[in-house]
């Protein structure tokens, strides 16, 4: 995405979007994950949605403490003009991320975790797998003949390995 100092942003595909477009289309995004506030539901001083970035900044942040986690986020929100919140003691962020329930995130995960590439794309997939690293390595084997004769042994300007090596590569 291009975003001009006007608010005006281009998402790459041709297709241009105001900032209040762009929050209408993320606050639409939410609603799909089931963050909403349902009619006749009291405000709260965590909105769902404040709560649902903030389980997302624990998983970004394992060793800091959650009321640090909750202030960071707090402080970002009020520096985008998000609203003013107020950073709340450890019961309340439990009781608040009860309350978020796990199904936000469930949906999040469903939503977000599909493989950034096409079959088509050269390399992204191997037979029916979709190749995300690849990692090789050896191990020694028993020095037999018949092991030398299959696996070889490597070299170097020193000589000749000890044992027969077996060489792999794994898809990850």
């Amino acid at each position: 995405d291009k975003s001009g100092a006007d608010g005006i942003t281009f998402d790459g595909k041709g297709s241009l979007y105001t900032r209040r477009g762009l929050e209408a289309k993320w606050r639409q995004h939410l609603n799909g994950l089931g963050i909403t506030a349902a009619p006749g539901q009291r405000v709260r001083d965590l909105p769902a949605i404040v709560v649902f970035y903030y389980v997302l900044a624990l998983n970004l942040f394992l060793g800091t403490a959650y009321q640090s986690v909750l202030r960071w986020l707090l402080c970002g929100l009020q520096w985008l003009g998000a609203g003013t919140f107020r950073v709340c003691g450890k019961g309340s962020l439990s009781r608040a991320r009860q309350r978020l329930g796990e199904e936000p995130m469930r949906r999040c995960f469903e939503q977000l975790s599909l493989p950034l590439c096409e079959r088509a794309l050269s390399g992204s997939y191997w037979k029916r797998w979709h190749v995300v690293a690849m990692d090789g390595s050896t191990f020694a084997l028993q020095d037999t003949v018949s092991n030398e004769e299959a696996f070889g042994r490597s070299s170097n300007q020193n000589g000749k390995a000890a044992y027969p090596l077996a060489r792999f590569v794994v898809l990850v």
